[in-house]
């Protein structure tokens, strides 16, 4: 069990690192910490479960390869490794702690993969940014993703493969885009780049 471990309600693993939300809203990272993924404004590894800001108003993680994004207040705010783009803030220098993407509280959901980050509007419109079309974009407002009303999304990615997500939509459509390696998007075409599944509406 990990130390001083009660309360925690929600919890996502990145590469080599770790972040979870306690019952009281407060953030906790453990593991890695080379570009800063933990948030907690050092570099230094941890080995226990080290507290993000003073904050207490977060709802909702997603830990990258070397990055990590989460809800507060509704605005999306992230740190770690800047490279492409990835923290959505118009830079590529690492962050040791949150920065703000949109705190306008217009997001409901954030999903970081290696080299991308998706965020879930309220509005349900998906918004992309980072490494997107092998071209780094610092902004969120640099890519809104399809006109399609959307209720979840997920990215996935490593160190060494490229980036791929999957995002429900309307009726519970399942669409996929991005690397099609091993079949990650859900259609036997390896040169796929975006996918609808198949059988997916329902």
């Amino acid at each position: 069990q990990v130390p001083d471990s009660a309360g925690w309600v929600k919890l996502d693993l990145g590469n080599r690192h770790t972040c979870g939300l306690i019952a009281d809203g407060s953030v906790w990272c453990w593991g890695e910490n080379e570009h800063g993924q933990l948030g907690d404004g050092t570099t230094t590894d941890r080995l226990v479960p080290t507290r993000v800001g003073t904050e207490a108003d977060w709802t909702d993680v997603d830990a990258g390869a070397e990055h990590t994004c989460w809800i507060r207040a509704g605005g999306a705010w992230c740190w770690g490794r800047g490279e492409d783009g990835r923290l959505g803030n118009n830079g590529t220098a690492d962050r040791t702690v949150p920065v703000a993407i949109d705190p306008s509280g217009s997001y409901q959901a954030v999903s970081a993969g290696s080299g991308v980050t998706c965020g879930l509007r309220t509005d349900a419109n998906l918004w992309c940014w980072g490494l997107i079309d092998r071209t780094g974009r610092g902004l969120p407002a640099a890519r809104r993703f399809r006109s399609m009303i959307w209720t979840a999304v997920s990215v996935g990615g490593s160190m060494t493969d490229p980036d791929y997500g999957c995002g429900i939509g309307r009726a519970g459509a399942l669409s996929c885009w991005g690397s099609n390696r091993d079949g990650a998007l859900g259609v036997p075409d390896p040169l796929a780049t975006f996918a609808d599944i198949a059988g997916s509406t329902g």
